[in-house]
């Protein structure tokens, strides 16, 4: 209601006001305070209005002057139940209600014809270009890859892991490109190095799995490791990868160059490179390397210096070697009471040593040479009759000697060499046997094949006194007469 002065009474407003200051003029100037908003009725201030908008399908105007028929651009409606509206941030063509400031601006499209557009993953407007972003097709602002500066499309991986489509590289996370590419790369690469001039990354030489700098020419390529894999090998003088395999040639020990063949002392190592490496040094070719003297894995020796292998085993060894007589090129073990010897032991046919063939004897195991012989025994060794050798069965002064007694003298342990007697025995293919009656007068020795000298009545007849030699045939048994 409002007072009427005319009338000095109260008189009601305009249906649609809740308040007002004097009758309307019409339905455009209704003359209202206030309205009821319960209602959805809006005041409109210059009109002095109250309309309802929502209820003729409208809006009410940002400046409340009347209804309008849509949202203008820039504008967003703040309340649905009057269907008021509100301006979005200055950077929104259209927005939603919420926070309206430059870090949540809620807008819904952008202006693009001022270079606005949406960032990705927010409802903010930016400019474009936005820093280390790019507009995609959809009139979005996305984000580049951290790798990229700036990017003009979308990032994508090559069969490599790394990120192409960089216009610039994002230095300051340590990023460059690789030249000639739109890949950004944060250090060093296979087959890369840095190059200072370009700030950028560029390629080694072919064969180079890392390189230095750019290579000066095929003979100096700069590298610093090779790609094995491939059957290059690093020359670390010339700083080159070569596949020396594939010239049908070998890499030299010290890596400097391929060469035409294995030098003697060294053997193949891998196969897939032909890269070689050393023998132990007394083989002059092997089957592998070693540092072990009792395993050298040799397969040839250096025979020209006089090295030999020795006896079932892949071990060289320089001759003369103590211990060790040389036989077919082969060094094979002396007897062990030998220190050195010049041929294996004689045995006799009941595998008795009669011959060590020792040319010196282990002194520091007490014992020497017997005059004589070449066989090696314990000096001032005690004998009786029953620890002498069958070629010695009778001892004498404590020594075993090879005269022989009489049974009487042999059976009592007595021996007396002006009547020696070898025991009976007879065999039918030997021309000669000394038998009882048949004397031994004395032992000259032996020489170095092991055969006896002696003087003797042999023969049936007997015949005079002479010197015989009973020939070792190595079997324990003397040409023409047998060694008891």
């Amino acid at each position: 209601m409002y007072f009427d002065e005319d009338c000095g009474c109260y008189k009601e407003c305009y249906k649609n006001c809740l308040t007002c200051s004097k009758k309307e003029i019409s339905e455009k100037h209704m003359n209202c305070l206030t309205c009821d908003s319960s209602k959805g009725f809006n005041y409109f201030k210059i009109t002095a209005n109250c309309l309802n908008c929502k209820s003729l399908g409208k809006y009410v105007d940002y400046e409340k002057t009347e209804c309008i028929d849509k949202v203008p651009d820039g504008y967003y409606i703040n309340d649905t139940e009057i269907n008021t509206i509100d301006k979005c941030h200055k950077k929104c063509l259209t927005c939603v209600a919420g926070p309206n400031n430059d870090d949540q601006m809620n807008c819904l499209t952008c202006d693009n014809t001022n270079g606005l557009y949406l960032l990705e993953g927010t409802n903010n407007c930016v400019n474009n270009p936005y820093p280390h972003h790019f507009l995609d097709i959809d009139k979005i602002i996305k984000p580049c890859h951290y790798s990229c500066k700036t990017c003009s499309v979308q990032a994508i991986m090559n069969k490599d892991g790394d990120i192409t489509n960089c216009d610039s590289c994002n230095n300051d996370l340590g990023f460059y490109p690789i030249f000639g590419t739109k890949t950004c790369i944060n250090g060093t690469k296979d087959g890369l190095y840095f190059d200072e001039d370009c700030k950028c990354y560029k390629k080694c030489y072919d064969n180079c799995l890392s390189c230095s700098e750019k290579e000066i020419n095929k003979y100096h390529m700069n590298c610093l490791t090779c790609d094995s894999s491939k059957g290059f090998t690093y020359f670390k003088i010339t700083a080159n990868c070569l596949n020396c395999k594939s010239l049908g040639k070998y890499v030299d020990y010290e890596k400097t160059e391929c060469i035409d063949k294995v030098p003697d002392g060294y053997y193949v190592d891998d196969e897939n490179l032909n890269t070689i490496d050393k023998c132990y040094e007394d083989c002059k070719t092997c089957s592998e390397s070693s540092t072990n003297s009792e395993d050298m894995k040799c397969l040839k020796c250096y025979q020209n210096k006089q090295f030999y292998f020795i006896e079932n085993t892949h071990n060289c060894h320089k001759y003369p070697y103590q211990g060790y007589y040389l036989e077919e090129n082969i060094l094979k073990k002396c007897y062990s009471d030998c220190l050195t010897c010049s041929a294996k032991e004689v045995m006799n046919g009941k595998g008795k040593i009669i011959n060590m063939n020792c040319d010196s004897c282990d002194e520091s195991k007490g014992l020497y040479l017997t005059p004589g012989t070449k066989n090696c025994e314990e000096k001032n060794k005690v004998y009786d009759n029953d620890n002498c050798p069958e070629d010695k069965p009778v001892a004498k002064n404590n020594n075993c000697d090879l005269t022989y007694c009489t049974t009487e003298e042999y059976e009592n342990k007595i021996c007396n060499i002006s009547n020696p007697v070898i025991k009976k025995q007879w065999i039918d293919d030997f021309p000669y046997v000394i038998h009882k009656g048949e004397s031994i007068y004395s032992t000259l020795g032996r020489n170095d094949e092991g055969d006896l000298f002696f003087e003797a009545n042999i023969g049936n007849p007997f015949s005079d006194r002479k010197i015989y030699t009973l020939k070792n045939n190595g079997r324990g048994y003397m040409d023409g007469i047998l060694m008891i």
